[in-house]
């Protein structure tokens, strides 16, 4: 029993001792970051396109948060801690906010200007960009990006009310379902792990309420006339044909 403590204390310390190092890296380019968007906001202002920041204080990863994170994809993927460290994509994380009236124009002018600023976009192959309405409990954009350093950058990109639903109903539904489950499998997936009894059932019914949320937040109209994003994989350039 005493190994086995051990064991568990000196993984911690080094999940930590990693996490910290990650959260000092990505302090100073949040800081950089955080000055760029600010600076893009009060141009967007002159074109007549308002837009805000929202949720400052979260745009790092806490230590802990970190750590944890890391020992959950380390159990779920089965591989080493520095593996685990380098899969976590949203160490830093900004959310932009946009009305629904402009938020297709928002989204494409802010792009174009970190366009400018040599960032890109690393957001995975086999994962959509604009993800309003693909039926996974999110309603929003969701991008990685990065101006070659180390470092990805996840920006989120909202209107005035998919914010509020997030920020007041799905985000406290995400984080019952994360202790509990694993939060990226599928309702399909979870409900085949239940038939095998191999998953808690509560994982079913907040993964629902999860889906059934999101449905009220209401889809800006460009979005959902927008036929060149119904297609898979696909990217924030595609709003330009909406």
């Amino acid at each position: 029993m005493n190994k086995i403590k051990k064991t568990n204390r000196s993984l911690k310390n080094k999940l930590l001792k990693k996490a910290g190092e990650e959260y000092m890296k990505n302090k100073p380019i949040s800081e950089n970051i955080t000055k760029l968007l600010k600076n893009v906001i009060k141009d967007m202002k002159k074109m007549n396109i308002n837009a805000s920041l929202f949720g400052l204080k979260h745009k790092l990863k806490t230590q802990k948060s970190l750590a944890d994170k890391y020992s959950r994809i380390m159990k779920r993927e089965k591989v080493t801690l520095n593996k685990a460290a380098k899969l976590v994509k949203d160490g830093i994380r900004f959310t932009l906010v946009f009305s629904k009236e402009k938020y297709v124009d928002g989204v494409l002018s802010l792009w174009s200007q970190l366009e400018k600023h040599n960032f890109k976009s690393i957001t995975r192959n086999n994962k959509d960009e604009v993800r309003w309405d693909v039926g996974d409990g999110y309603q929003g954009i969701n991008t990685l990006i990065t101006n070659n350093t180390d470092s990805p950058i996840e920006i989120q990109f909202h209107t005035k009310e998919s914010i509020k639903y997030k920020d007041k109903l799905l985000h406290p539904l995400y984080e019952k379902l994360r202790k509990i489950c694993d939060e990226k499998l599928s309702l399909k997936e979870m409900e085949d792990k239940l038939k095998k009894s191999n998953i808690n059932p509560k994982c079913i019914t907040y993964k629902k309420q999860l889906i059934n949320a999101k449905k009220k937040i209401p889809i800006p109209k460009k979005i959902k006339k927008c036929k060149s994003i119904k297609k898979k994989n696909n990217r924030i350039k595609d709003l330009k044909d909406c």
